[in-house]
C-alpha cells in the first residue's frame, strides 16, 4: 500500500512551474516499476533514463513537452517516491520582491517560488563576502532596525516577521567546489513568504 501527497499550489524554478507530489508505503517500489512501464510504453524505452545517485534510484522522461522524474529510495523510516513534473512550454508569475534586507555585497541566485499553502514563497541563496557571525549579526542589525521581529533558534538560524510577511534566514560557512573551507565568506538561505492575495510592499 501507499500513501499519496501532493504539494498544494505552484512551484516555480526559473520561471517554469513545477508540479510534486510525494508516495509512502511498503509498495513504492511497485509503484516506480509501474511508472516506469508505462513510461516505457507511451514514450519507448529509449526515452526513459535510469539512473542512481546519492542513495536515490531516479527515473526521468520528456514526453509531449513535459519533463517528469521519480525518484525512490528505502530507509529505516520506510519507502518513498517523489514524483515531479515540469511543462517546459508554461511560465509562471515574476518571483515576488524580496522584502528582508539582504547586504549588497551578498552575490544573490536564482529565486525559487510559488504558492504553498495559501501563501507566496521565495527561496534563493546567496554568497556573502563576510564570515558566517559576521553576516548573521549584520542580519540581526538591519531586521532590528527595520521593525522585524526576530526569533534566534541558533546562532546561525533567523527567524523573522513584519506584518504578514514571514522569513526564515539560515547562514553557513562557504567552501569550495572540493569541499574547502572559504575563509570570511559565507553561503545564506533565504525562505520568505506572504499570503498568496497580497501584493509587494
Amino acid at each position: 500500500s501507499v500513501e499519496i501527497e501532493d504539494l498544494d499550489g505552484v512551484t516555480g524554478v526559473n520561471g517554469v512551474p513545477l508540479g510534486i507530489s510525494r508516495a509512502v508505503g511498503s509498495d513504492v517500489p511497485m509503484l516506480a516499476d509501474r511508472i516506469i512501464r508505462k513510461w516505457n510504453i507511451d514514450s519507448g524505452k529509449d526515452s526513459v533514463r535510469l539512473i542512481h545517485c546519492c542513495g536515490w534510484a531516479i527515473a526521468s522522461r520528456i514526453h509531449t513537452r513535459d519533463s517528469q522524474v521519480i525518484q525512490w529510495r528505502r530507509t529505516d523510516a520506510g519507502d518513498e517516491l517523489i514524483w515531479s513534473a515540469t511543462r517546459l512550454a508554461a511560465s509562471v508569475p515574476a518571483a515576488p520582491r524580496i522584502t528582508v534586507p539582504l547586504p549588497s555585497d551578498c552575490v544573490r541566485g536564482t529565486p525559487t517560488h510559488g504558492v504553498i499553502a495559501g501563501r507566496r514563497f521565495l527561496q534563493l541563496s546567496a554568497h556573502c563576502s563576510l564570515d558566517t557571525p559576521a553576516i548573521v549579526a549584520l542580519l540581526v542589525r538591519r531586521l532590528s532596525s527595520e521593525g522585524w521581529r526576530l526569533q534566534r533558534r541558533s546562532p546561525a538560524l533567523i527567524q523573522a516577521e513584519r506584518g504578514r510577511v514571514q522569513a526564515q534566514l539560515i547562514a553557513s560557512p562557504a567552501v569550495h567546489g572540493a569541499g574547502i573551507p572559504d575563509a570570511g565568506r559565507s553561503t545564506l538561505v533565504l525562505v520568505e513568504s506572504r499570503p498568496a492575495g497580497e501584493a509587494d510592499p
